[in-house]
């Protein structure tokens, strides 16, 4: 046999063994295998506080007062250390709003090793809201305690059926067994799209997946949902009354229309009689000398100094422009659709671009589904260039977007048009000149000046203006001392940045010996410790931007020191650059000075990469525990 039909045959095995370890699975209240009672560590994860032995899902579609679906769950869950006692607290959130989804047939129970069951009464199940359209069903179980395993049931009923449930295989602790089983109306597609980093069968219009490993949250991630093991569901077409095949929200080009038509999004953005209050209240402070880029920027501003976000993401404006300008607050839809408004008003050629925060799951264009938008930016074309803008915060610059905003595409609506435009690259840029004085007992006293560029501007100006620059200071420099007074602090705006400067004294001393004094290098960078903890990362590094830091650490040698020993020097890089770091340190007449550079040229590093840039960090926070050696004259 030669070595291709070997590896034919080896994938035909490979997949029936797949299909056999995930069967489809049936699971009967209250009958729970001994095997389970009996656990007391999860064999693939003997860390894990709690384990979700099975979750057994079924989507029914149904035809009753036009279409809806209901989506059934049965789970079991297994405490396996202290910390997971708290799996005792389950919610469930569902769409209250028009009566969209109701839970039906809910009940739960905890049952005890030995096998007594204790069941949930009705008292300790409460609803309640969390928004102007979800609502959350709290389930208390009593009695939960390490061994025990906690079973819950339920039903949601829902209209919402172009858009169904996801379907999440993955937790933040593991899953032993996870199933749905998709049961749609004939004449009626959807779009089923799987996404993880583990396998997912679909068998039979079953989707399972089995042995999933806790997926917990990490630094530098958009969301943690974007990457658990999921299926989604969207309607794609359907055969109409008169047998005539349909197709829904197929291409973006049909929500672009649908968003365009409605009083709450077209209306808002392309009916100036929306914003005529504002206009002429504002229209004389605005800069109208002809310079287009001068008035975009003074309509921007003049929105964002007056009306505040009141931290509410929106695809959709509740108010006209004139009303949320007099009210002085407004979600996202509302603050850039006035700026959007106004700057059409000032014939200037804005629209708007429709997305999804980051925290919300990445927006993905492929895919024409409602689910991925729920934020609308603004942008205006100035000099052939399209600039993209947030008036969600007042220190923000014309021309930058929040951090939720950085998603690789988003659509543009240009009236009935829609086009898939890619949002930039943006740079969180600055700079830190730490200048140190040591006295004999190795106390220190120091000036920082920093100076920060694009997305570093709006949380320093933010940390100036309601006083929290000394807390965040602090914590900052508590490598160096845990006991720090800042005082003299100044900070302002400049030619496209902000600047700030301030002094301060650390209490505690160097370690020193009778001849040594030792100074730390590492006084401060957001990367003094290494932030990937994770031996082995399964999904992407998502920086949302690039990263510059430059920290330049110096200090004149004290009289009576001379210096002992320095750092050696160091660069490094990952293969392709993603990730630079450089340190130097020099002594040029008894003056010392670190450098060092840290640039993050890739907001988006793919999980084959996550090593190597582990790897540098791990270099990174050894060489910032790097220390200088003086030693004292002879006398």
């Amino acid at each position: 046999m030669n070595t291709k039909k070997i590896y034919l045959l080896a994938l035909v095995l490979l997949q029936c063994l797949c299909l056999k370890a995930q069967d489809i699975k049936k699971i009967s209240w209250g009958k729970i295998p001994q095997e389970d009672l009996s656990m007391t560590v999860y064999p693939l994860d003997s860390a894990a506080e709690a384990v979700v032995l099975d979750d057994i899902g079924e989507m029914f579609f149904y035809f009753g007062n036009g279409v809806r679906y209901t989506l059934t769950s049965h789970k079991r869950i297994k405490i396996l250390k202290e910390g997971g006692i708290e799996r005792g607290n389950i919610f469930i959130n569902y769409y209250f709003e028009k009566n969209s989804e109701n839970i039906k047939g809910l009940k739960a129970q905890v049952i005890a090793p030995d096998g007594t069951v204790t069941k949930v009464k009705d008292e300790n199940i409460f609803d309640e809201k969390i928004s102007e359209s979800q609502a959350q069903k709290k389930v208390a179980c009593p009695n939960v305690q390490v061994g025990s395993i906690i079973e819950i049931s339920f039903k949601i009923e829902s209209d919402r059926w172009t858009l169904p449930r996801d379907w999440y295989f993955q937790s933040d602790i593991p899953v032993r067994h996870s199933q749905v089983e998709f049961i749609p109306i004939e004449d009626v597609t959807y779009i089923k799209q799987t996404k993880g980093f583990v396998p997912i069968i679909e068998k039979n219009g079953f989707f399972i997946s089995t042995n999933l490993p806790a997926m917990k949250e990490e630094p530098y991630i958009s969301t943690i949902d974007d990457y658990k093991a999921k299926v989604t569901f969207q309607l794609h077409a359907y055969i109409n009354s008169k047998g005539v095949y349909t197709p829904y929200l197929a291409e973006w080009k049909l929500i672009s229309e649908l968003l365009h038509e409605s009083f709450k999004f077209g209306h808002r953005i392309y009916n100036d009689g929306q914003v005529s209050d504002t206009w002429d209240l504002i229209k004389n402070d605005l800069n109208l000398t002809g310079d287009t880029l001068a008035l975009a920027t003074s309509i921007y501003n003049k929105v964002i100094t007056h009306v505040k976000w009141d931290e509410k993401y929106s695809l959709f404006a509740d108010r006209e422009g004139d009303e949320v300008y007099k009210a002085q607050t407004g979600t996202s839809a509302e603050i850039n659709a006035l700026i959007i408004n106004l700057m059409r008003k000032a014939n200037l050629d804005a629209h708007p671009v429709v997305t999804n925060p980051r925290s919300f799951g990445r927006f993905n264009a492929t895919y024409p589904m409602l689910d991925n938008l729920g934020h609308v930016l603004g942008s205006v074309v100035i000099g052939g260039k399209r600039i993209l803008f947030d008036g969600t915060n007042q220190y923000r610059p014309f021309g930058i977007v929040d951090e939720e905003d950085l998603t690789t595409d988003a659509l543009l609506i240009n009236k009935k048009e829609a086009k898939i435009i890619p949002v930039e690259v943006q740079n969180e840029s600055e700079s830190h000149s730490i200048e140190l004085s040591l006295n004999a007992e190795g106390q220190i006293t120091g000036t920082i000046s920093s100076k920060y560029r694009f997305l570093s501007i709006e949380d320093e100006a933010e940390a100036k203006e309601n006083k929290s620059f000394e807390t965040r200071w602090k914590s900052r420099l508590e490598k160096l001392s845990d006991n720090i007074t800042i005082s003299d602090y100044e900070a302002s705006f400049g030619e496209g940045d902000f600047k700030s400067k301030f002094k301060f004294i650390a209490a505690a001393e160097f370690d020193q010996t009778e001849d040594m004094l030792y100074v730390p290098t590492g006084i401060y960078s957001q990367f003094l410790t290494n932030p990937f903890k994770l031996v082995d990362r399964k999904f992407p590094i998502d920086f949302g931007h690039q990263i510059s830091e430059t920290v330049i650490t110096s200090f004149d040698v004290p009289e009576d020191y001379v210096v002992e020993a320095l750092p050696a020097n160091l660069n490094l890089s990952t293969t392709n650059k993603e990730v630079t770091y450089n340190m130097a340190c020099s002594n040029l007449n008894k003056k010392v000075q670190i450098v060092r550079r840290t640039n993050i040229l890739s907001p988006y590093i793919l999980p084959t990469e996550y090593g190597a840039v582990r790897g540098i960090f791990d270099k990174i926070e050894v060489k910032n525990n790097d220390i200088i050696v003086l030693k004292k004259k002879a006398e």
